[in-house]
């Protein structure tokens, strides 16, 4: 079990990291993501654990993000990233959200659900590797986040995808889905952790002169670090 090699204090199970107060969480947060031993292969393990249990539930997640950009671009995940993205609907999500919580904390999983009234989300850590679960609402035409917003029409007819033995629920079609996020240079492999370098402006719920102003600073600090 991951977990016991990090098990500082006597209590730390996954009930108990489940709800505890933010103060402890955060503590057995800062221990987890020093530990790069293994890193890559934890994170398919606790992809594969997460959807195998997801689809046993027959529960409606997509896979997104960085997770579904390698996926589709490489065949794999993305050896640098460091978690797994997934988005529910939000008229699914409420649904689902305690079943969820439920099922994991029993499968050894550290669960944790921020309630916000806006954007609530669900973070759970499985083999230590981080899985998000974002809630999107519908605002007009478009899935919203606080940072970004998908037009609806990527999740109204899901598409299923063969990846190992899984079958995944992704948006449709998943290459313009990855061009609207990440710019039509999505198949070209971008190590910047810097979010303008690689994210589109369609996107990002910011001004588009905001964007490419943040994108030619990036640039000029880029520049300047190689003079």
């Amino acid at each position: 079990m991951f977990l016991q090699r990090h098990k500082i204090k006597e209590n730390w199970n996954p009930e108990f990291l489940s709800s505890c107060e933010a103060e402890e969480f955060n503590n057995f947060q800062s221990i987890i993501v020093k530990d790069k031993q293994d890193f890559n292969k934890r994170k398919y393990l606790a992809f594969e654990k997460t959807w195998k249990l997801l689809s046993t539930m027959d529960c409606p997640v997509f896979v997104t993000g960085g997770t579904l950009l390698g996926i589709i671009r490489d065949n794999k995940l993305i050896d640098w990233d460091d978690d797994i993205d997934m988005d529910m609907l939000s008229e699914d999500y409420f649904d689902w959200v305690n079943k969820i919580k439920s099922e994991f904390i029993k499968n050894d999983c550290v669960v944790r659900i921020n309630n916000d009234k806006e954007f609530p989300k669900l973070r759970f850590y499985c083999y230590g590797i981080k899985v998000g679960i974002d809630c999107l609402p519908l605002k007009g035409r478009n899935r919203v986040r606080p940072a970004y917003s998908y037009p609806d029409s990527f999740f109204k007819k899901a598409r299923i995808h063969q990846f190992h033995d899984m079958q995944l629920i992704i948006p449709n079609p998943p290459e313009k889905f990855l061009e609207h996020v990440y710019g039509k240079s999505w198949v070209k492999q971008n190590r910047s952790n810097v979010e303008v370098d690689y994210m589109s402006s369609a996107v990002m719920n910011i001004h588009p002169l905001r964007f490419y102003l943040k994108k030619l600073i990036s640039f000029l600090k880029r520049f300047s670090e190689k003079l």
